[in-house]
């Protein structure tokens, strides 16, 4: 059985019995965010009259997410998106896929954009940026849990527009190769790109000729330009 992390305390059994509880696993790979947003979303989130939020565990990549769900009952995942290995962005519709009753709630450096509406698309609940203040994290955990999703005006616009759409290529991007596209279209070299999602050149590379070729597009210029005629970077 997972050991709980050093910060974890039990909520008091009054408490308890007396409202319900809303289970958070937190998910990030920097390990003083994680416990500094724990200790703040418990102190915070045990003051709310209608739910107690209470941080049951943390991981710091998609497999310790995973093992964490397998042992304990979490009813919302609060997932960075920047992860070592598989990454976040995956890491979405493997939860949804095993468990579909979990919400999830992205809470990224990440901008909302056309990569987010992908995510909300495979089951993500809700986005908060990470300049947000712990008061909005601790009022969109609250939201999730009840089964509101809640998302910035900008992703809502994003998501309609989506919707209307007619199955462009871009679509058709996994989303690993869409996150590649976007930092490609940000200027990033390959090597960049390689230390940002911790993964190889070579994989980099791979996804970089996976990309031009269902764009159908030969070189950056053409890529940038693709992306900016489809409204997928702003300008």
């Amino acid at each position: 059985m997972a050991r709980l992390p050093r910060w974890y305390k039990p909520l008091r059994w009054s408490t308890v019995m007396s409202m319900p509880a809303c289970r958070v696993l937190l998910v990030d790979d920097h390990a003083v965010f994680r416990e500094t947003l724990a200790v703040g979303i418990n102190q915070l989130g045990s003051e709310r009259r209608e739910q107690t939020l209470q941080v049951v565990a943390e991981a710091g990549s998609s497999g310790e997410c995973l093992q964490q769900l397998a042992t304990l009952a979490v009813e919302v995942v609060v997932l960075d998106l920047s992860l070592p290995g598989r990454g976040g962005a995956d890491l979405v519709a493997q939860i949804k896929s095993r468990y579909p009753d979990v919400y999830i709630l992205i809470l990224s450096a990440h901008a909302a954009d056309q990569f987010v509406v992908r995510l909300v698309q495979q089951g993500a609940s809700g986005y908060l940026h990470k300049s947000c203040s712990l008061t909005q994290v601790v009022d969109a955990i609250t939201q999730v849990c009840k089964g509101v999703e809640v998302f910035p005006r900008e992703l809502q616009v994003l998501l309609k527009q989506q919707g209307a759409g007619d199955g462009q290529p871009h679509e058709s991007l996994s989303n690993r190769e869409y996150q590649v596209m976007e930092l490609l279209v940000a200027g990033l070299r390959v090597s960049q790109i390689a230390e940002e999602m911790h993964l190889s050149v070579k994989t980099i590379s791979t996804y970089r000729k996976r990309i031009l070729e269902k764009l159908g597009v030969q070189s950056h210029s053409e890529l940038v330009s693709y992306a900016i005629h489809n409204g997928l970077v702003d300008v």
